[in-house]
């Protein structure tokens, strides 16, 4: 008898496990296959009526707009460690919005200033080696 009860309470707790309900989905947005715009350079925002965006490609390839230029580099991903490649990008002027050629040099030096990202939701924040928020990011989880 002491048997059976044995393998009753290890069939219930066999059915238990197997049938606890899976965790929820991840809704934190990856890095790959999610189009990203940047909400503030060095913690100011964006000019208005311009957009500065990444890609990350499975390539190790990223890329997008930088306000005016196309830009485009290399990225490597260990944990929550984060490697650009120097950047490259096109050499078009744009005058319109005022400063966006400024703010469009700040946003190429600091993709060089990036050691760590950290990720939570649709946001996304590339940190500096000093541990400031160099870019900050957001999701277009309509591309999904």
């Amino acid at each position: 008898m002491l048997v059976n009860r044995s393998f009753l309470v290890l069939g219930l707790f066999l059915i238990a496990a197997c049938s606890s309900p899976s965790p929820a989905p991840d809704t934190v947005a990856s890095l790959e296959g999610t189009s990203w715009t940047v909400v503030s350079i060095e913690e100011t925002a964006v000019i208005l009526d311009t957009v500065v965006t990444a890609q990350f490609g499975a390539d190790g390839k990223m890329s997008g707009n930088a306000g005016c230029n196309r830009y485009f580099t290399s990225y490597d991903t260990e944990g929550s460690m984060i490697h650009l490649g120097l950047a490259g990008a096109t050499k078009m002027y744009c005058n319109e919005p005022n400063g966006v050629m400024d703010q469009e040099s700040r946003f190429l030096e600091a993709l060089g200033l990036v050691a760590s990202f950290e990720s939570s939701g649709n946001q996304l924040e590339f940190v500096n080696g000093d541990g400031e928020i160099t870019l900050r990011f957001q999701a277009d989880m309509n591309d999904k």
